[in-house]
């Protein structure tokens, strides 16, 4: 299923953490993976660390990848902390959100903790 990364159950939040670099084969698998173990676990709400992760991923990947996430990861609230936000990334989050997705691009996990409005000690 997923590999280089970890997840663990907080009180209120799905908390996973991807260390391996993210390129058009590997983000099918987290985009299927992630919201399988939220939902059989009960989680609604779902922060993706990827700051240790490098991205290579194309605009139209950027696209593709905000479509099946609208798909997949319908009915939960997901912030994503990345190092720096950069405009492919967020251009994926606008593709996602216009299709009905919850989700928040961040640098900072604080803001990605508020926006969630879960507790970071959990």
């Amino acid at each position: 299923m997923i590999e280089d990364h970890e997840i663990k159950k907080k009180h209120d939040y799905l908390h996973v953490t991807i260390y391996q670099n993210m390129n058009k084969e590997s983000i099918g698998v987290y985009l299927k993976g992630i919201p399988e173990v939220a939902r059989e676990s009960g989680y609604s709400k779902i922060l993706v660390d990827i700051r240790q992760a490098n991205i290579d991923l194309t605009y139209m990947d950027h696209y593709q990848a905000g479509e099946d996430f609208a798909r997949y990861f319908q009915g939960l609230s997901v912030a994503f902390v990345f190092n720096e936000i950069k405009d492919n990334y967020a251009f994926g989050e606008t593709v996602a959100s216009n299709r009905g997705a919850v989700l928040r691009l961040f640098t900072s996990l604080k803001e990605s903790y508020d926006w969630l409005e879960v507790n970071e000690e959990n």
